[in-house]
């Protein structure tokens, strides 16, 4: 992976509107050159429409606006998945290995990172109890 990899612009646009409301899912992919971390979809979705939107077999850094309640009060924390699905093949994961520290690196404001390769990882309860492990 070349030290240049670059966060696309529309990344960060559409992140500033995933932490001003608008949406509140942005899935984001290594492009097919590997020379940018690029957009692949966003929107609005509930949380189990947008673990659905998570490729197989491909990965992905997927930020999403998680609602958590505690304490009667509601609060938005932007979680970052790391997908990694297994049988991914090992030149992607080493890509998007790379390119994480990149990525994390041009947005803000990311309560929590998860590694997820599964989507029993993605259970709700358990990424609930995470949050409000980190708050």
């Amino acid at each position: 992976m070349s030290s240049g990899l670059s966060v696309n612009e529309d990344v960060v646009l559409e992140h500033k509107k995933l932490k001003e409301g608008k949406i509140n899912y942005l899935l984001c992919k290594v492009a097919d050159d590997s020379s940018a971390i690029v957009v692949d979809r966003s929107g609005n979705a509930g949380y189990y429409e947008f673990r659905d939107l998570l490729p197989g077999a491909a990965p992905r850094f997927a930020l999403y606006n998680y609602e958590v309640t505690a304490d009667a009060a509601k609060t938005t924390k932007t979680v970052l998945f790391v997908w990694q699905p297994e049988g991914a093949p090992a030149k992607a994961e080493q890509m998007y290995a790379a390119a994480l520290p990149y990525f994390s690196a041009a947005l803000d404001g990311i309560a929590i990172k998860l590694q997820v390769g599964d989507p029993s990882d993605l259970d709700q309860q358990s990424v609930e109890s995470r949050l409000r492990f980190n708050r």
